[in-house]
């Protein structure tokens, strides 16, 4: 076999992807797509519907803005509308898509107007495009219309080009996967001319916006931005087509991405940078997280930043990871080895006389590395309403405590009576050195803070006590005062080490008790009884009290493993959490909690529900049924959904990390459970 014959095997995983296309079986999304808003979309869905109708297919509409356009609303008669969903909000009634209904109703086709529009509170989903997600899951044509500035991957572009930043954003995967993807483009000056009409909605308060938006210039980089993102798309189909039907092509060499991702504000604009050259470059991409031993401790605010934009790398399709280490550039590094990284995008870091001259940036570092990889430093530009951090670290939940520094001080007493000891009855001098016990301690025990104080104090004690003149702060011999300065900046330099030792210390102390949680949980349900020792029994007499007996012990393994996972999650996340099954009436139940007041109301009930039916999180922090003061992740197995984990606390501040950790245990309890959770409820268990 040649060269030439490797090459004509088509690709497997190309393959799969043109055959999902080709079979029709999957339900179909067409986005009509605008660069502006007033060129059209709206009114050109409503015509494809009509045309759809007057054909006998089952079409209706979801919800459609007219925005009071007589001509827009025209185009409604005849159609099938869904009435709206109201909700009550702090006494006001707003309407939205009704997701339940139109699922129910089951149309071939449906409307969807507006995809980036963001669902009031208490709806299921925080956005509309997530209803759309739910509609093709459960085999629904959509059809919907979007403008292109509200395109995750452009925002930025946008944002430079109008001066206006678009809040209301979508995935750039909704596109990508479209089935279809309408460009409904008019000239420029017959967008100016229906403006000066008012056949262009726009809100008052935002008429001097869009003065300024709507520039003849703006318009024309808008459409350039609209017809490249969808060449974009259609390069990669045809791309993967000529893979799956192993067609002859100028392959590139596959390139690799890695950007580098912080809790700084400015990580969301890297990650669309990094996606647009992944895009452009037919890369595979990676988002990376260094956990250094300074970032420990985050605050709830930016573990909630770090943990939206962790979601957002990986919303644009990026492979997301975090991994632990005191030096960034050396894991970055380390990283980019194992998965044979091409090329690194970062932040370019600040100007900093001392990092500059010692190149001690994770930057300068990785540059100075002399590997064979790309490297791009992006210039940060931050927003209007994010603040730029001025040391370059995240803010951590640590403050000043008096007593840190008080302790610190106690700490000199012991090596001021031993130096008192050496100067006074031994008579010996320059022993500065011994002071650096107190400073690392207090480095070790309290931080860099009281250990830069009890620096600064042992050389003051030291001067004042111990060289001559005694108890004057004057030094007479240059000698003195060269080892005080000495002492001083190696004191500084111990401390940091030992702050970095601790920091570490901590950390690898965490990661190995999550890891002995998991295997001790594990033991534990190992421990449990197998349902299936109790059935062999059972086999040849399956009268109705054996059969009463078995759903008794079924009950009683569930409370157990119910139990045991409700304590391990306590022990490790220290927040309430329930741990829910369903009953012998087949519907869900606590059967365990960590605190008495953990209780579910109705809401939480209707929200385990879904969990349990769709095996996806929801609750509080998500961006699905919100209106919870917990957050619900599946238990899943082989068989799918087993049972619903409630954990009192905020989804939006967890790391991946602490995420992997809740599906690590969900999964251990998913397999314990499956046999119980199959038999509970049946009369006659096999």
């Amino acid at each position: 076999m040649g060269v030439d014959d490797e090459v004509l095997k088509p690709d497997p995983q190309a393959l799969l992807n043109e055959l999902k296309m080709e079979s029709g079986s999957k339900a179909k999304l067409k986005i009509f797509l605008g660069y502006a808003p007033g060129v059209g979309k709206t009114y050109s869905m409503l015509e494809q519907a009509r045309s759809l109708k007057a054909r006998g297919i089952d079409v209706v509409v979801g919800v459609v803005e007219t925005h009071k356009r007589a001509d827009t609303a025209a185009l409604l008669e005849g159609l099938e509308v869904l009435p709206l969903k109201e909700i009550n909000y702090k006494g006001v009634v707003l309407k939205e898509f009704d997701l339940e209904s139109a699922l129910k109703r089951a149309p071939k086709v449906i409307l969807i107007d507006e995809l980036a529009h963001s669902n009031a509170p208490g709806f299921t989903h925080l956005k509309r495009y997530q209803d759309v997600e739910d509609l093709i899951t459960n085999g629904i044509d959509v059809y919907t219309t979007v403008n292109i500035q509200h395109f995750e991957s452009v925002n930025d572009v946008v944002a430079g080009v109008t001066g206006v930043k678009v809040q209301e954003t979508v995935p750039d995967s909704m596109l990508d996967e479209a089935g279809e993807v309408e460009i409904v483009d008019i000239p420029i000056e017959e967008l100016h001319l229906r403006l000066k009409e008012g056949k262009v909605y726009i809100p008052e308060q935002a008429k001097k916006a869009v003065e300024q938006y709507f520039k003849r210039s703006n318009l024309l980089a808008l459409r350039e931005i609209t017809l490249r993102r969808v060449a974009t798309k259609l390069d990669t189909e045809l791309v993967n087509y000529m893979k799956a039907k192993a067609i002859m092509g100028p392959w590139p060499v596959t390139d690799r991405l890695l950007v580098c991702v912080s809790p700084s504000p400015f990580s969301r604009q890297l990650i669309r940078k990094a996606y647009q050259l992944a895009e452009s470059t037919k890369a595979e991409w990676y988002a990376l997280y260094v956990e250094s031993v300074s970032q420990l401790n985050l605050d709830d605010t930016t573990r909630a930043k770090l943990a939206e934009t962790l979601e957002f790398a990986e919303e644009l399709g990026a492979k997301v990871r975090t991994i632990s280490g005191s030096d960034v550039a050396e894991e970055v590094l380390k990283f980019s080895e194992s998965e044979k990284i091409t090329k690194i995008m970062m932040g370019k870091p600040p100007k900093k006389f001392m990092a500059d001259m010692f190149n001690l940036s994770p930057a300068s570092k990785i540059i100075n590395s002399k590997k064979e990889i790309d490297i791009y430093l992006i210039e940060p530009k931050f927003e209007d309403n994010e603040k730029e951090p001025g040391t370059g670290k995240a803010q951590v939940r640590q403050g000043f405590k008096v007593l840190d520094y008080f302790y610190s001080l106690l700490t000199l007493i012991p090596v001021l009576a031993v130096g008192f000891v050496l100067n006074k009855v031994f008579n010996i001098g320059g022993f500065s050195t011994i002071f650096s016990v107190s400073v690392v301690s207090s480095a070790y025990l309290f931080g860099m803070g009281p250990a830069i104080f009890v620096s600064v104090l042992s050389v003051l004690f030291y001067d004042f006590l111990f060289v001559k003149p005694y108890y004057s702060l004057t030094i007479t011999n240059p000698e003195y005062a060269v080892e005080l300065i000495i002492f001083l900046a190696v004191s500084f330099a111990m401390a940091e080490l030992t702050r970095l030792f601790r920091r570490q210390k901590e950390a690898l102390r965490i990661r190995l008790e999550n890891i002995r949680t998991l295997e001790q949980m594990g033991r534990e349900l190992l421990g449990v009884p197998s349902i299936e020792s109790v059935m062999e029994s059972t086999v040849e007499n399956k009268n109705s009290e054996i059969i009463e007996t078995i759903q008794l012990i079924n009950v009683d393994i569930l409370e157990q493993v119910a139990g045991i996972v409700s304590a391990y999650l306590s022990r490790v996340l220290k927040e309430p959490n329930m741990v829910i099954f369903k009953d012998r009436d087949n519907k869900l139940k606590v059967w365990a909690h960590s605190v008495e007041s953990a209780l579910m109301s109705q809401n939480d009930h209707a929200i385990a529900n879904w969990v349990y039916e769709k095996g996806e999180p929801a609750g509080l922090g998500s961006r699905t049924l919100v209106a919870s003061e917990y957050v619900f992740f599946p238990m899943t197995a082989k068989s799918g959904t087993t049972g619903v984990i409630a954990m009192k606390t905020d989804l939006s501040i967890m790391l991946p990390q602490d995420r992997y950790f809740i599906t690590a245990i969900a999964n251990f309890a998913a397999i314990a459970a499956e046999k119980c959770v199959k038999l509970m409820g049946k009369k006659n268990p096999d």
